[in-house]
């Protein structure tokens, strides 16, 4: 026998050698690189970080915009009006792409919207209009700042039930709005909300 290891040590100690270095590399494999992890994280969140303050920077400002019309109800009405012309018949499903050109207009009425409710709110006591016309407002910020286009449909129909229940009309509610009995689906509203808050 020890002739035999005198006449292949080198190549057994190949054989260990080889050994060890499979071992390690299959216990390994799965291990990422620490090197460019580092790096790779570091740099991750620094992007984070980024986006962060990004986000932080971002505000929906209309200080300054005239606000549409006068008198609660007829403001009201003319809110809800607006989105009838945009979003009807399917027309907000095109505002789920966040490249559809009438985002930018969009951005653009929402400022007077803003300032609208705002007007309104100040003029207002009754506790679930003012409800509704701040999840209004969230849902505007939702849906300029994120491109949400179910944001824009929630307002519409927040909008049309204010608009039946506040100017009295005799159509259907979507049931979106707390205003003179709360409606069914004020809860997808909060939900939405809520995503965005997190």
């Amino acid at each position: 026998m020890v002739n035999v290891l005198k006449k292949y040590w080198i190549f057994l100690l190949i054989i260990v050698v080889m050994t060890n270095a499979v071992g390690y590399i299959l216990i390994t494999r799965d291990q990422p690189d620490m090197s460019t992890s580092t790096i790779e994280t570091n740099t991750e969140k620094k992007e984070i970080e980024q986006e962060i303050e990004e986000i932080e920077e971002l505000t929906f400002s209309y200080e300054g915009v005239e606000p549409i019309g006068n008198g609660n109800g007829n403001q009201i009405h003319l809110i809800h009006e607006h989105y009838n012309e945009v979003l009807t018949y399917g027309q907000w499903k095109a505002f789920e792409n966040s490249s559809y050109s009438k985002w930018e207009s969009e951005t653009e009425y929402s400022k007077r919207i803003m300032m609208t409710i705002d007007d309104i709110l100040e003029q207002v006591e009754d506790e679930n209009l003012k409800t509704d016309l701040n999840h209004a407002k969230s849902l505007i910020n939702i849906a300029v700042l994120h491109k949400d286009a179910n944001a824009l449909l929630y307002l519409h129909r927040i909008f049309h039930d204010l608009d039946i229940k506040h100017n009295r009309y005799s159509e259907k509610l979507w049931g979106y709005s707390y205003y003179k009995n709360k409606g069914n689906k004020v809860e997808r509203v909060q939900s939405l909300i809520k995503k965005y808050e997190n």
